[in-house]
């Protein structure tokens, strides 16, 4: 380093500014610092190890689960918009290897230290977003949705031990499209089918939140936009004649056997309540089929519902299952779909009690159970699911074109939401072309 000249009234060159870094300096040094001290290397090593450890765990064969009550997030594409980095976070998260088992980690050092399970974003009060006004937020573009949605809990707790699904709320508080807007293309999905000489039913299950609403707590995140959606949204679904609704047929089911409806720790309904509503399908179908029909319950086994294991829990209830015989004499259960993501067909040899024409059922995850059931009920069946399936949209209105009758299930929050692909205008559109070319 060079020598200055010293400059008259100017500090010497002891008290200049430093011509190299403090790490460089001699240890001895008074400004000496070391490069990365003990807390910086063990801050340095968990992020090394945060960004390591999943990719190393995927390359060994770990692969993420899908133990929560929804497909794995996909990787944001470009034709996102702004919605690829938005989106980002939700995808990072499904993938994370290893993180059902830190989950579960996270529910026994709660309970065990603590004594309570883990809290998962419980609050009270009405939307995260501000006031409301006693309806659904107004329609959101697609990009902010995920990130709103995501602000409301995945799991209610209720009273006595009762569980809610989050999306049960959120997917009524941020809506992408108007209640009346997806109801005009459901009514529109149905015109084009029976024009065309199918035979449609559009079959809509209410959430857990709907049918009982009594376990629920006094207060919740966003309780005053989902109560004022769902008070709107079944006065208007009561008005069509083509949607079918369930809820009287499973409130008398109830009175029945009170514990045979909806799974208590799963959002989804029990087989018996499936039975009943394959059952109210099929009557609109062909008025009488069903009379010959019997069901007997053949196990009971237990089950881990999907809202226990979002909070990290084993714990099990019991699962009632039946045999369904559509003349109430011969037959089981056949060959039955485990999965919607790719079409599965079930024909069976005619006889009293079935639907005797090609159909297709498309549906979400409440379909699965009803599935099961009725792939012992139609002589030619094909199951997917209306949104998700390997082969994309083409192969749902392929599906379609290849039937006489069409089931349709959409529950209640997936109605409400308005995202179904197969229910865009333009998609509507494409369908009734493609059905004038092959009518039945």
């Amino acid at each position: 380093m060079s020598r200055r000249r010293p400059v008259h009234g100017a500090p010497d060159e002891t008290t200049m500014p430093i011509a190299v870094y403090e790490s460089w300096l001699p240890p001895e040094h008074p400004l000496h610092r070391p490069r990365h001290g003990r807390t910086q290397r063990v801050a340095l090593i968990c992020v090394v190890a945060f960004l390591l450890l999943p990719a190393i765990a995927y390359a060994i064969g770990i692969r993420p689960t899908e133990f929560e009550n929804h497909k794995l997030a996909a990787l944001p594409g470009p034709d996102r918009g702004f919605g690829m980095f938005t989106g980002l976070d939700k995808w990072a998260t499904d993938n994370l290897p290893l993180r059902e088992g830190g989950v579960r980690a996270e529910d026994a050092i709660s309970q065990g230290v603590f004594g309570e399970l883990p809290p998962k974003g419980e609050g009270s009060g009405g939307s995260p977003f501000g006031p409301s006004t006693g309806g659904a937020s107004s329609v959101t573009p697609e990009a902010e949705v995920a990130a709103k949605r995501n602000q409301y809990p995945e799991v209610i707790r209720g009273k006595d031990g009762w569980l809610y699904y989050g999306m049960d709320v959120s997917m009524k508080c941020v809506t992408v499209r108007s209640m009346n807007d997806v109801i005009a293309s459901v009514a529109r999905f149905e015109k084009i089918l029976r024009e065309s000489g199918r035979t449609p039913v559009v079959l809509v299950p209410p959430d857990k939140s709907t049918i009982l609403n009594q376990y629920l707590p006094d207060q919740y995140a966003g309780k005053k936009c989902m109560t004022g959606y769902r008070d709107k949204f079944w006065p208007e679904i009561e008005k069509q004649d083509h949607i079918l609704d369930v809820r009287k047929t499973l409130t008398d089911l109830r009175k029945v056997d009170p514990d045979e409806i909806y799974f208590k720790n799963d959002t989804h309904w029990e087989d018996m309540s499936a039975i009943a509503a394959l059952r109210a399908v099929c009557e609109r179908i062909q008025p009488g089929v069903s009379k010959t029909w019997k069901a007997e319950k053949v196990t009971s086994t237990t089950r881990t519902g999907d809202l226990a294991r979002l909070l990290g829990s084993d714990q099990t209830e019991p699962w009632p299952q039946y045999r369904l015989t559509p003349d109430g004499v011969s037959g089981g259960t056949p060959e039955q779909p485990t999965s919607l993501r790719s079409m599965t067909t079930v024909r069976n040899r005619p006889a009293k009690g079935m639907i005797d024409e090609p159909a297709v059922v498309l549906g979400d995850s409440f379909s699965l159970p009803l599935d099961k059931y009725a792939s012992n009920i139609f002589s030619n069946v094909s199951f997917g699911a209306y949104d998700d399936m390997d082969g994309g949209l083409t192969q749902i209105q392929n599906m379609i074109v290849n039937s006489k009758v069409v089931v349709l299930e959409m529950l209640e929050r997936g109605m409400a939401t308005g995202e179904a692909p197969l229910l865009r205008p333009k998609q509507l559109d494409k369908l009734e072309q493609m059905l004038k070319q092959h009518p039945k």
